[in-house]
């Protein structure tokens, strides 16, 4: 099969090849997230005359909102933090454009797949961006 895509290592910049490595979200990091995203929602919540809550913001509010939890790629020799609860995806299982949309698929199961910047992660390997995820027709655009 050929490689449509390339994932790039988040330490080295280097594409992780074939059974090396892992894309992968920390179950701490979602957790973190999600606290954090109650606070600042309670933070910036209004109750209505009749007892309907709305969501108030401005840009400060905004500025100060939690960074969703990020998807990280490491080679298995570069993967220097210990998380030991974490959702990956062996590397190798993301070489073309229909295993990113059948994993995208599988991920949208997940109730928390919009507490990560899956979303972004996509945008920027569609238009050919440096990011984690990039085609493999792009030159290495990390390094």
């Amino acid at each position: 099969m050929t490689r449509e895509l390339n994932i790039i290592c988040n330490a080295c910049k280097k594409p992780i090849d074939d059974q090396t490595g892992t894309l992968w979200v920390s179950n701490p990091d979602l957790n973190n997230y999600q606290d954090a995203q109650a606070a600042w929602e309670t933070r910036n919540t209004m109750t209505l005359p009749g007892g309907a809550e709305i969501v108030v913001v401005n840009a400060a509010d905004l500025i100060d909102h939690p960074r969703r939890a990020q998807w990280r790629a490491h080679h298995d020799a570069c993967h220097g933090e210990t998380v030991t609860t974490v959702y990956e995806i062996q590397a190798h299982r993301l070489k073309t454009w229909a295993d990113l949309v059948s994993w995208t698929a599988h991920l949208m199961e997940k109730d928390w797949l919009g507490d990560t910047d899956w979303a972004p992660l996509l945008d920027a390997a569609t238009r050919g961006e440096s990011g984690t995820i990039v085609p493999a027709s792009v030159p290495n655009l990390n390094a």
